[in-house]
């Protein structure tokens, strides 16, 4: 995948869909490798069965990680989607590079009014802007992409366990990361 954003190449390598920067980007996620605020040099979107269950999934992608000789630190995610049918976009927007790459499943679609089910579908969310994003915007780009996944279903009518309308899955993921370089973006 050709990445806008300078300094930044997407490949999909057998079950992994990797980011990598030459310089550490500032990423927000809610991965379970790396996630919170912190530096990433790469970001692993790993492919795992449907049946996937390993009571460590922080270790198990640490494992993965290594195995790949990714450049630390790392941000990883997991998802049972097709890494491989990833969907890339990039944009301009105020004289910053943007570049979105989004896996999907819905197979536990959910509401926030809905219990959760017990099925697997993930949606992964990667951001990465050339630019120099405070956290309090970096905030507002993970509210984005989530608003982004909700209207999504609405859209292609994802439906719920009781049948109700999907604004997401129980395991959606989301990172937001930047170059710390241009144009600065305080919220």
């Amino acid at each position: 995948m050709e990445m806008l954003c300078r300094g930044v190449k997407c490949r999909v390598e057998g079950g992994n869909l990797i980011v990598e920067a030459e310089e550490p980007l500032l990423a927000l996620s809610s991965a379970v490798l790396g996630g919170g605020l912190g530096e990433a040099r790469s970001i692993l979107n790993h492919q795992v069965p449907l049946d996937f269950n390993d009571p460590n999934p922080r270790l198990y992608l640490e494992r993965v990680a290594s195995s790949l000789g990714l450049p630390r630190p790392v941000v990883g995610l997991m998802t049972a989607a097709d890494v491989s049918r990833a969907c890339h976009r990039g944009a301009w927007a105020g004289g910053a590079a943007i570049d979105v790459v989004v896996t999907a499943g819905a197979s536990n679609a959910t509401s926030i009014r809905e219990e959760a089910p017990f099925r697997v579908g993930t949606v992964n969310v990667v951001v990465v802007v050339d630019a120099n994003l405070a956290p309090p915007c970096m905030v507002e780009l993970v509210s984005v992409a989530g608003k982004a996944v909700a209207e999504a279903f609405r859209e292609l009518d994802v439906r719920g366990p009781r049948g109700g309308p999907a604004c997401g899955t129980t395991t959606d993921s989301f990172i937001v990361a930047c170059t710390r370089r241009g144009v600065e973006v305080p919220y």
